[in-house]
């Protein structure tokens, strides 16, 4: 405990309070100014890690102090604990449900992207903007390796792009971290914390955002948008961010559509590569699909696989969905390859928004018949037509039924995908799109 005490008889009623259970006060999040007194506690502006929060306590005047995933956090755990004219105190009960930890993001970045920015007052916003960043960038070179902050999202694309050369990939629990239910799967390696020779870091959401400006602040901060949605960035963070990064060149003419202003914005596109290995060995009547995150994955996009799945039962196929009873909706890879060496075909319905297709290119390069909808870039990267996708969903159920039964249609399909890896998805063109990120951001 400080020697210091307050004058004022409310806050030292407060302090009165915190010190009846001193063995909370390393988990008691509170404004900056309460440090002097009791310097256990965690001030606002160091919070990190919100599940280690048991206690919050808020000062009447200083609301636009508590960080905004702060109070996502604490919608419908809270309980008043104590209250005083100044001071207001809730106790926290946690949750291991990773539904409510995925509402919790959703909220924390509704609460972000609609009128607040964690712990800043909105008076202040503009004065933190940082400039944009014009093609090309004029930046000192970096020495060495450049590296590039990644705030943790997709493993399966972390784990792709850092396999490419020309840059150092590093994994950092940034902003809305903790409700990415698969974070196991990553590969990695993991932020040190230094910003030595750091070019860049990417986010995909307010929260990463804010605290990649804070803990990075002379790096470029590159937005990745993994699909052609409306929404994916917020429109008032376009001016904040300094660029940002699709997997193709659909999803970014797409986000161009909705916002005009990203025509202005540095942009990259970069693809992930796939080595054609094949692992697929034709099974009759084995047709399968995954529910891969289930939790924040479009409703559309689900209806639609579930569409597909009930056309198929009417021509007497069943379609597997893996992944119901899993972490995130995911199989490790392990369990993909023994499906991949024996089924008939993976069935995947993107919607004409869709992203890259992380899922559907693993297959490919696996020798696996992707059945499927035409999505995304891989239409005009097709060498030549690739015979089971389709333009409905009639004739995809069709398609998977040919793919189930005929043995020859299947395995032409499968060197139809193979070939398309071969061409189009090769390691020298995804560090050629890295080589170009890098010199425009200034890190080569």
């Amino acid at each position: 405990m400080s020697g210091t005490q307050p004058v004022d008889p409310y806050w030292g009623a407060l302090l009165a309070f915190l010190d009846e259970d001193r063995a909370l006060l390393a988990a008691t999040a509170a404004p900056d100014g309460l440090k002097e007194y009791r310097p256990d506690l965690i001030a606002f502006s160091d919070l990190d890690h919100i599940p280690s929060v048991r206690q919050v306590v808020c000062h009447k005047g200083l609301i636009e102090q508590i960080p905004v995933r702060l109070l996502a956090a604490s919608f419908g755990r809270a309980k008043l604990a104590f209250s005083n004219e100044v001071f207001v105190v809730f106790r926290l009960e946690h949750s291991e449900s990773d539904h409510v930890r995925s509402f919790e993001i959703d909220l924390a970045n509704y609460l972000s992207s609609a009128d607040l920015d964690a712990g800043q007052p909105a008076a202040r916003r503009k004065e933190v903007t940082r400039p944009l960043l014009r093609r090309p960038v004029v930046s000192a070179k970096r020495a060495g390796v450049p590296r590039v902050v990644a705030a943790l999202q997709s493993p399966t694309l972390l784990n792709n792009w850092a396999s490419a050369g020309g840059w150092s990939l590093e994994a950092a629990k940034l902003g809305d971290h903790d409700g990415l239910a698969e974070s196991a799967l990553l590969q990695v390696p993991s932020w040190d914390g230094s910003d030595e020779n750091v070019a860049a870091v990417l986010v995909t959401t307010p929260l990463q955002l804010e605290e990649a400006r804070r803990r990075l602040p002379d790096a470029a901060h590159i937005w990745i948008i993994h699909n052609g949605r409306a929404g994916l960035l917020p429109p008032k963070l376009i001016d904040e961010v300094d660029g940002v990064i699709t997997l193709s060149r659909k999803v970014l003419a797409l986000q161009r559509t909705h916002h005009p202003a990203l025509l202005h914005k540095p942009s990259w596109v970069i693809a992930p590569w796939y080595k054609p290995e094949r692992q697929y060995r034709w099974s009759a009547d084995r047709a399968w699909t995954m529910k891969s995150r289930p939790n924040t994955r479009d409703r559309y996009d689900l209806a639609l696989t579930h569409q597909v799945i009930e056309l198929a039962k009417r021509r007497s196929v069943d379609v597997v969905m893996y992944g119901q009873d899993t972490v995130g909706g995911f199989l490790d890879r392990r369990a993909k390859e023994e499906l991949q060496s024996s089924c008939s075909c993976y069935v995947s319905p993107l919607p004409p928004w869709a992203g890259f297709g992380l899922a559907q290119h693993e297959c490919l390069s696996a020798g696996v018949p992707l059945a499927g909808l035409l999505w995304g870039d891989l239409e005009e990267d097709l060498p030549a037509p690739y015979p089971a996708l389709a333009e409905t969903l009639d004739d995809l159920a069709e398609s998977i039924q040919r793919l189930c039964t005929e043995e020859v249609h299947a395995e032409a399909v499968s060197e139809a995908g193979l070939d398309y890896i071969a061409q189009a998805r090769t390691k020298p063109r995804t560090e050629q799109a890295i080589e170009r990120f890098l010199d425009e951001v200034g890190g080569a």
